[in-house]
């Protein structure tokens, strides 16, 4: 939703969905290259590494992080660790609100950088 809040300050407008917010952060980040995936998924790359993915139906992502930022960010709600090995975490919101969006953008923003180093 968008309007404005009462200090006058355009209110941020929240992705409708977790695909939405995933391609949004991708497009600000470069190189990364986006690609179908096996059975529908979407698979994001930086220089061939694949650094996530956003689930067949799109009601989760798992992303490569660090193993620090990994062991942190399964300490947040609605994330497990990823069967694709270590490192990789998966987060499936029962609710997308902004905290889960600000989450994914910013894991895909960490997996981007642990890519490229």
């Amino acid at each position: 939703m968008s309007g404005s809040r009462p200090n006058g300050q355009a209110e941020e407008r929240i992705p409708d969905s977790l695909a939405e917010a995933l391609a949004a952060a991708a497009a600000g980040l470069d190189p990364i290259e986006r690609r179908s995936g096996s059975g529908g998924a979407v698979e994001y790359l930086r220089a061939g590494r694949l650094l996530a993915i956003l689930e067949t139906g799109g009601s989760a992502a798992s992303f490569l992080l660090s193993p620090p930022v990994a062991d942190a960010a399964l300490r947040t709600p609605d994330t497990a660790p990823s069967t694709r090995g270590r490192g990789w975490i998966t987060l499936r919101p029962t609710i997308l609100d902004s905290h889960a969006i600000d989450r994914a953008t910013a894991w895909l923003e960490s997996a981007w950088r642990h890519a490229g180093g």
